[in-house]
């Protein structure tokens, strides 16, 4: 006889131990005759299963081999593309620097070409003088030295000063190629391109269903004997290797270089993996589930100004122009915060600079002139000259391809920029200091020391409105919106020494709010369109977030150690500028946090 019951010691019985076993255990007790049948064909049956999950294993394990070979085959391919089209690049590049370097050294060697010139005129001259025998008459002798007086006293003098100012510029004033800038620029591009999770993706079964499979399970008690990596697809296993190194005391990096992607970034830290014991919401785990790599810096500081910070521009999506004292324009790739070059040419401090296209920005300074730039070439294109005091402000109207500057000669300058030739002049009556431009109506907006804004209609330059409202200089200006709760009016904003802002309807020329809370000069506004809010800085240090939907202030913060000159808002970042020679990029969100 046999007892099947789970935790019984006494598995075998004869007769004598039927009397004595547990009487509890007698519906458990059957004949080994009765069983015979399982006893013979479960562990056959149980042999069987796992051949078939071996069987399927190595299938796997095949499966796994032939896309490894697959992926291979392809990521081979894609590098051959990528050479080609790198070598490509590369060749456009080198033409382009080659062109550069020619268009550099042109003007020497058609300098040197000229004057070769003139000595050859001069040497054909006096080779009849150096080659003929001595003068035998007073006439030869008295040709002889005038000829060798106006060689002496003229020509020889000034043809050393030519040779001796040329020698100067190009030994003194060679073109160096910035290896050490460039190899870095071009690292920090390939190190944020070259990525293996930019490459690879699947289809990853959710980590909460997971769980809840492998709960249920347990419940119904079916891990009898079964390997739990059975009841899931072939592509989740990627997946549980994944798993079993979070729960490890930290990730090892893919590669050096995306270890090295978190050298730059300040307060960045990688979300800590939670273990499936832990009980978290649904959202939280999927939040936490996936280590996330920033492509952007959401708290940095770019440093390279020896003065202060008067002006800020966004080229594009990577990279910030900046102006300040001394008259030292910088570009800048914001996420890696290095500088991509400077722009030298100012004899003043840069107040004011706009894009043009993608290749050219403009920039205005207290010299009095306006500087059209080429950012490829990193040359001045052009020099805008008509202001008569100091050029505070720029905007540039991409519709009818006028550049707009204003100044304290209490002038307003509209220029074809194309041709560098002033298409029209608006007298104002106010240092001018601020601009916006609406351009749906074709509408500039400036302010200036008088407190007053005007609204001129650009194409005629006549004047339209007066908004009145602030005491004392109004120092930021701001479009905003073109339809504002609902209705279809221009909106634009305005800072200034009285610490207040006035939300503007342009429209009808009324306030319709005013938000006070700076305890000093507002120097710059900036937009948030998604979330319809307006940020300020002023001379109190402090950025300020409005809401313009609730009407009131929700944030206020000090990020600087002297008065912020310039905001903006880009790619949910405010980037600020100051007079303590530093430049802020902070995320919106690091702010509420």
């Amino acid at each position: 006889m046999l007892c099947t019951y789970k935790d019984c010691s006494k598995k075998m019985l004869c007769n004598q131990c039927m009397i004595r076993h547990n009487p509890q255990h007698y519906q458990m007790i059957q004949a080994i005759s009765d069983i015979e049948y399982q006893i013979s064909q479960v562990p056959q049956l149980i042999e069987r299963d796992l051949e078939q999950l071996k069987t399927k294993l190595y299938g796997i394990q095949n499966h796994i081999v032939f896309e490894k070979e697959q992926i291979k085959i392809q990521i081979i391919k894609m590098i051959e593309v990528l050479k080609s089209r790198l070598q490509a690049e590369l060749d456009e590049f080198k033409q382009s620097a080659i062109e550069y370097m020619n268009t550099y050294y042109r003007t020497h060697e058609e300098n040197i070409g000229n004057v070769l010139a003139g000595l050859s005129d001069h040497l054909k001259t006096v080779t009849p003088y150096a080659t003929r025998v001595r003068p035998i008459n007073e006439n030869q002798f008295s040709i002889l030295l005038d000829f060798q007086e106006k060689m002496l006293t003229n020509v020889m003098p000034g043809l050393t000063k030519k040779v001796d100012l040329m020698n100067k510029e190009v030994f003194e004033n060679p073109l160096h190629i910035k290896v050490d800038n460039f190899y870095a620029i071009i690292k920090t591009y390939l190190n944020k391109g070259l990525q293996t999770h930019n490459l690879f993706t699947n289809n990853q079964v959710k980590l909460h269903d997971r769980w809840q499979i492998e709960n249920r399970l347990e419940e119904n008690k079916l891990y009898n004997g079964i390997s739990k990596s059975a009841v899931f697809e072939s592509n989740d296993y990627k997946l549980q290797a994944q798993e079993m190194l979070r729960d490890h005391i930290h990730i090892q990096p893919q590669s050096t270089k995306a270890l090295n992607r978190y050298d730059n970034i300040q307060d960045f830290n990688l979300p800590k993996i939670q273990k499936h014991k832990e009980q978290k919401s649904h959202s939280t785990q999927k939040s936490e589930r996936i280590p996330y790599i920033s492509n952007r810096v959401i708290n940095s500081v770019l440093s390279g100004h020896v003065d202060i910070v008067t002006c800020l521009c966004v080229l594009n999506d990577t990279q910030l122009v900046s102006g300040g004292g001394g008259g030292l324009i910088k570009i800048w790739d914001m996420d890696s915060g290095i500088s991509l070059g400077d722009l030298n040419g100012h004899g003043g401090d840069v107040w004011s600079i706009v894009k043009i296209n993608e290749i050219n920005i403009a920039s205005s300074s207290s010299d009095k002139t306006i500087r059209v730039w080429n950012i490829q070439k990193m040359s001045c294109d052009n020099i805008l000259v008509g202001h008569l005091e100091a050029v505070r402000c720029l905007v540039y109207m991409r519709d009818i391809d006028y550049l707009v500057s204003g100044g304290f000669d209490m002038a307003i300058k509209v220029w074809q920029v194309a041709r560098g030739k002033i298409k029209m002049t608006i007298q104002e009556s106010q240092k001018v200091k601020c601009f916006c431009y609406i351009e749906i109506k074709g509408l500039l907006l400036s302010g200036g020391d008088s407190g007053r804004i005007k609204v001129f209609n650009i194409l005629n330059g006549y004047c339209r409105d007066q908004l009145e409202g602030h005491q004392g200089e109004v120092c930021a200006l701001r479009h905003l919106q073109d339809s504002f709760l609902g209705e279809q009016i221009s909106v634009a904003a305005s800072g200034g020494i009285d610490m207040k802002i006035i939300i503007w309807n342009v429209d009808k020329a009324i306030k319709l709010y005013v938000f006070v809370g700076h305890t000093d000069t507002i120097n710059g506004l900036a937009y948030d369109s998604s979330n319809l809010q307006l940020w300020s800085a002023g001379s109190d240090r402090t950025i300020r977030g409005w809401d313009l939907i609730k009407n009131k202030l929700i944030i206020s913060v000090r990020r600087h150690s002297d008065l912020i000159s310039c905001i903006e808002f880009f790619r949910d970042s405010v980037i600020t500028g100051s007079w303590d020679h530093r430049i802020r990029i902070t995320a919106r969100s690091y702010f509420f946090n």
